[in-house]
């Protein structure tokens, strides 16, 4: 198809179908382009994408297409149009809705860390409640008598109802009375398969052995003081079945009939078991369930609302609210969704009641083979129902990949037409020239280690090989550093890799936050931080002094700990050492910045180290030493981020 048939028909609801490199972002582009050559306005235009990262890309792209088009006032109108991920567009809807929404004026969302110190804090708080109403006091017992340590699990769950909590309104989970315990059935088995042990006439029959390990437990379980005794007896036995006795060691009875009732009370005391597990699960979940759909009701009356309530408090507003979703009709002429195979089914109902019934109104973008994002609510299924809403012949393909020389585009094609069959997968056409290089194009680096070799030297030996990779490339194929990307499995091997690149001087950027924790820059502010938050911490205040910030050499730690000094802030200072011994006196810097941490807040303290320890001139020892910066300020900005959501303890940071 041609560009044409995209940017033509601005009448016309299409669903277009593109695979990887075939320029999907552009059709959007061109086809905003258009609706502007047709006389639309920016701000009624909505182009919603996936992350933030698109979404600047797309406005970006957008403006420039505008102004090459020669549309000058658009381009400078861009900022009215609503060019942002779905969570951003919500968020602009409840803006303009605050009231009808049920919100105050002011909203303010939270990020991913401040969500999840808020909702830490409501756990804790919740715990606490749920141990001191005597409600749950019987289902608690029984979960102690049976050791269930259910909290870290109980958490998990949270976390995934809080995830999906607008769906927990129609779930289905009920808690019924706690039932009786009647371990009637166990015990008479129990009974009855013990009291044919004496039909045992050989020694060391591992049958009998196993009914000794039994006598007793029958009149355990009935003259037990209560309900806890007996499910505790239950617990600490782990098996009642046994495979092993001789028939000929029980001339007596059929031995079959001794393993039959131990299997027969092993069922029984399962089954009671399970029961009981699933009654003390039911009512955890009542109680966590209200949890956290108080948590979300008390969010929307604070007006701090998480990313999720964002689509749940828009959804409501425009389903619920006629007049809303009339005045949002009016506002946004078109909607343009870019990777519809990411959706959320929430970004379904908001775009249908928004757009209504009009035709033109909805452009689709997205690629079924693409979708990654189901743990996130996507759903490829919901993308199928969509296509296969709209008429066959307003469903385009757009096949011609612009990104890939053909070596790469035919093996796409060999391999995927048979590992994926749902959705069907349309091959990709090669429209770029193959480029001939004399070099292989994968190459293995390193070989095989032989066993006992220490794995730092290893890591030291493949750092310094990528890094000459890297430098090959840049002589031998005149390749721009902007087009090498080196991914790790771990961040375990980043200082050698850091390292070996800054002695090639190669210059890099660490891409991940993860990352970003584990340069050395890092490490080395942290282990200071900590050491002010425990001055106990023997193993952060012997990195700290070893640090470039205090710097202790291991001669001066070795000469300190000769002289009897102890790794303790507070240790007193060894007779024989003067207060100028470097050690002492590094001590002496962090034990006076652990008394003041508070009052210096947790931002307050991350700036007073950096500035008063020289993080940022020591950097400039190093290549790069901008990059260093970005990242010292990152953390400081992460300090920052948790005071705001009123953290104070320099503890619950460094956690």
């Amino acid at each position: 198809m041609t560009d044409l048939d995209l940017t033509a028909d601005l009448d016309t609801t299409l669903f277009v179908e593109a695979g990887a490199g075939t320029g999907k972002t552009k059709s959007l582009v061109d086809r905003i382009v258009a609706l502007v050559r047709a006389g639309h306005r920016m701000r009624g235009i909505a182009a919603i994408t996936f992350t933030e990262a698109a979404a600047s890309e797309l406005r970006d792209r957008i403006g420039k297409a505008l102004a090459e088009s020669g549309y000058t006032a658009a381009a400078h109108d861009l900022d009215e149009a609503a060019i942002s991920t779905l969570h951003g567009f919500a968020q602009r809807i409840l803006a303009d809705h605050p009231f009808e929404a049920g919100l105050p004026p002011r909203v303010d969302v939270l990020d991913e860390i401040q969500s999840t110190l808020a909702f830490e804090e409501r756990w804790t708080g919740f715990l606490d409640g749920l141990f001191h109403d005597a409600a749950n006091a019987q289902v608690l017992l029984r979960a102690t008598a049976l050791n269930l340590n259910f909290d870290d699990q109980l958490r998990q769950i949270a976390l995934i109802f809080n995830d999906h909590w607008d769906r927990l309104p129609d779930a289905r989970i009920d808690a019924p009375a706690l039932s009786l315990i009647d371990v009637g059935d166990v015990a008479a088995y129990l009974a009855k398969a013990i009291t044919m042990r004496h039909h045992c006439l050989a020694d060391g029959d591992k049958l009998a052995a196993h009914l000794d390990g039994l006598a007793g437990l029958p009149e355990r379980l009935l003259d037990a003081a209560d309900e806890l005794e007996v499910l505790h007896v239950l617990q600490s036995v782990e098996n009642f079945k046994c495979s092993y006795g001789k028939a000929q060691n029980y001339p007596g009875c059929d031995v079959t009939e001794i393993r039959g009732a131990l299997d027969d009370a092993d069922t029984a005391r399962t089954e009671l078991l399970t029961r009981v597990r699933a009654e003390i699960l039911d009512h955890l979940l009542v109680a966590v369930r209200a949890f956290v759909l108080d948590a979300a009701d008390q969010r929307k009356r604070a007006g701090r609302l998480e990313f999720h309530d964002l689509l749940v408090r828009a959804r409501d507003l425009v389903r619920d609210n006629a007049e809303v979703r009339a005045a949002l009709a009016r506002r946004y002429s078109h909607l343009l969704i870019d990777e519809f195979q990411d959706t959320d089914p929430l970004q379904i109902e908001l775009a249908n009641a928004i757009a209504g019934d009009v035709p033109g109104k909805l452009f689709y973008v997205g690629d079924g083979k693409q979708s990654i994002y189901r743990f996130r609510r996507a759903d490829i299924e919901l993308f199928q129902e969509v296509r296969d809403a709209i008429t066959e012949a307003n469903v385009r393909t757009l096949s011609d990949n612009y990104r890939s020389v053909p070596g790469i585009v035919t093996w796409v094609n060999q391999v995927f037409t048979d590992l994926l069959t749902e959705p069907e997968y349309q091959p990709l056409g090669a429209t770029r020239t193959a480029v001939k290089r004399s070099a292989a194009p994968v190459v293995l680096v390193g070989h095989e280690w032989p066993k006992g070799v220490n794995i730092a030297a290893i890591r030291d030996v493949e750092a310094d090989e990528i890094a000459d990779a890297i430098g090959r490339l840049q002589t031998e194929h005149a390749l721009a550093l902007k087009d090498i990307a080196i991914l790790m499995p771990t961040r375990t091997s980043l200082p050698q890799l850091e390292l070996a690149l800054d002695n090639a001087e190669v210059p890099f950027r660490v891409a991940s936050a993860s990352l970003v924790w584990a340069t050395q820059e890092v490490r080395d502010l942290l282990s200071v931080l900590r050491v002010i938050d425990d001055p106990t911490d023997q193993l952060s205040l012997v990195a700290a002094l070893r640090s470039p910030a205090v710097a202790c050499s291991d001669v001066d730690l070795l000469t300190y700990r000769q002289a009897g000094g102890r790794w303790h802030l507070h240790a007193p200072v060894p007779n024989a050492l003067a207060p100028e011994h470097p050690v002492v006196s590094g001590m002496a810097v962090l034990r006076g910045l652990h008394d003041d941490r508070w009052w210096a807040g947790i931002s307050g303290m991350v700036d007073r180290v950096l500035r008063e320890l020289h993080f940022f001139e020591l950097a400039v020892a190093h290549n790069r030493p901008r990059d260093r910066w970005r990242r010292l300020r990152w953390v400081l900005d992460q300090a920052r981020a948790f005071e705001a959501d009123g953290t104070s303890s320099l503890r619950q940071f460094l956690a």
